[in-house]
């Protein structure tokens, strides 16, 4: 968890811009999916998801593979299409703790998904926002940390 609270402090320090053009270069993708939740949420709500990009970004930026695999739509949406079918399942499971831990079980990033869950919970603009929204967001993060992953896998 150092390294996620290292993390989280470097986010709140750097050039965004600089960081946005570095996207931009190495994962276009990225960028458009944080541009697609800008038009469902507040300038501050949209501020602390940027944050929580970042952070992904920050995680695995120096992997060679990340930086030369981009992140493909088709790719997302396979991993969200999953996440959001893990969702209603457990609305459905009697053994919801299991089938999470299950699901979990092959998440390399544990640490990170952690990192970006604690923020929903101590961050009170995260916090307060309606948990239709959160759990949208929530379903992104996961899924593009899958995403990263599995391209850190090539």
């Amino acid at each position: 968890m150092e390294h996620i609270a290292a993390i989280i402090a470097k986010v709140d320090t750097i050039d965004i811009e600089a960081q946005y053009d570095q996207i931009f270069k190495k994962q276009p993708f990225l960028l458009s999916l944080l541009i697609g939740y800008q038009k469902d949420l507040t300038i501050e709500e949209f501020g602390q998801i940027n944050k929580l990009i970042l952070m992904i970004w920050e995680y695995f930026k120096e992997n060679q593979n990340v930086k030369r695999t981009k992140m493909t739509q088709t790719q997302f949406e396979k991993a969200q299409d999953r996440n959001i079918h893990l969702l209603k399942y457990l609305q459905e499971d009697s053994q919801q703790l299991k089938t999470i831990a299950s699901d979990l079980e092959h998440l390399k990033s544990k640490d990170l998904l952690s990192g970006l869950f604690f923020q929903f919970q101590s961050q009170k603009i995260l916090s307060d926002m309606s948990i239709e929204i959160k759990a949208i967001i929530m379903i992104g993060m996961k899924s593009i940390i899958e995403c990263f992953e599995e391209i850190k896998k090539r």
